[in-house]
């Protein structure tokens, strides 16, 4: 019953962040990203959160080159 409780939060979060713009990649992390994280338990053994390296990617689409970065990487043992 608390997962399902989680899930619904998580859910309302985000369309409660989803109308009322704008949606800035921190929040996003804040509201989002940790609570399923931790919904889908992420941070119990056998998964591990390594320490943020920087690592970008780059992909080119159609002459546009597109650039990101990875902020979260989960492991598994």
């Amino acid at each position: 019953m608390q997962l399902r409780a989680s899930w619904i939060q998580i859910k309302a979060g985000y369309f409660n962040l989803r109308y009322s713009p704008p949606m800035l990649e921190k929040i996003i992390s804040l509201s989002i990203v940790s609570p399923l994280l931790f919904a889908g338990e992420f941070y119990l053994h056998h998964f591990y959160i390594k320490p943020k390296k920087f690592l970008e990617i780059s992909e080119e689409d159609e002459g546009v080159i597109i650039k990101d970065s990875i902020d979260t990487l989960v492991l598994k043992d």
